[in-house]
């Protein structure tokens, strides 16, 4: 993955990085009328540096040749996962990433974190539904094309039922599901490319939103938070390994001898 090696060579230590978006749903489009962006997150692991330095941990998004990079240090970026924010819960699901053997611990947990803290799952879901409602027509200089257009911008409506499909298989399944069913993908397809006239997306916008309100009222299952644990847990780990490869670096440079327990073969001492 080209965008793996563009953040290596900035000097960023990579622990994840992966597709966010369209593609993860067979929602990308590529015609002369509409065409996809390629959008990443990646997450990144602070160096020794940083962490004496006191450093903000870096949360920020890059311009990419194809798209935008949102580039998070893992303490931001697993805080947010944590609140089970379906942007981020999507990036333990996509096919499309390339990730550290201590990074797929975080990855692993992917179910228990979803089925354990599904009642967050839904608000955050619904939360961003509500954006959408927001956005549905309003003349954000991003979208004032689509307005002028179509009296509505299309790409949040489907964004509506996309989210509300995804509150639906989670009260089937208690899991998230990324693999929309054919005949839903298509409809999806229609409404994105604005074959929704205004006077049919506005009643279909309000039943979707009404409908997952209707889920957020009726799911009343308690967290827990074992798998919210771990993760934070794994998250310092992959810390604290970034930081002990550091030190072994350094010792190993100091006076060029291979190490033993962290101390030099050649003269028994402590280097540095």
């Amino acid at each position: 993955m080209l965008v793996h090696s563009f953040l290596i060579e900035k000097g960023y230590n990579v622990a994840y990085v992966g597709i966010y978006g369209s593609q993860n749903y067979w929602l990308d489009i590529y015609t002369e009328e509409y065409e996809s962006d390629y959008d990443f997150k990646a997450v990144i692991v602070p160096s020794l540096k940083d962490l004496v330095n006191n450093s903000k941990p870096i949360s920020t998004t890059i311009e990419y040749e194809w798209g935008q990079i949102d580039l998070k240090d893992i303490r931001v970026f697993t805080e947010t996962l944590c609140k089970c924010n379906p942007a981020y819960i999507e990036t333990l699901y996509t096919p499309y990433s390339i990730y550290t053997d201590d990074y797929k611990k975080i990855i692993d947990e992917r179910k228990n974190l979803v089925s354990e803290m599904g009642v967050f799952l839904l608000k955050a879901s619904y939360g961003m539904i509500k954006e959408k409602e927001k956005a549905f027509s309003h003349p954000y200089p991003s979208i004032k094309d689509k307005i002028d257009k179509w009296g509505y911008d299309p790409k949040q409506l489907h964004h509506i039922v996309r989210l509300n499909h995804l509150m639906s298989y989670f009260i089937e399944s208690e899991q998230y599901i990324i693999d929309i069913p054919n005949v839903y993908r298509l409809n999806l397809l229609d409404i994105k490319t604005g074959k929704i006239n205004l006077e049919e997306a506005i009643p279909m916008r309000d039943n979707f939103v009404w409908q997952s309100k209707k889920i957020i009222d009726e799911y009343k299952v308690e967290p827990t938070f074992e798998a919210k644990e771990r993760i934070i847990q794994y998250s310092k780990d992959l810390i604290y390994n970034k930081i002990k490869m550091e030190e072994e670096e350094y010792l190993s440079e100091c006076c060029g001898a291979e190490l033993d327990n962290d101390r030099c073969r050649d003269c028994k001492e402590m280097c540095g």
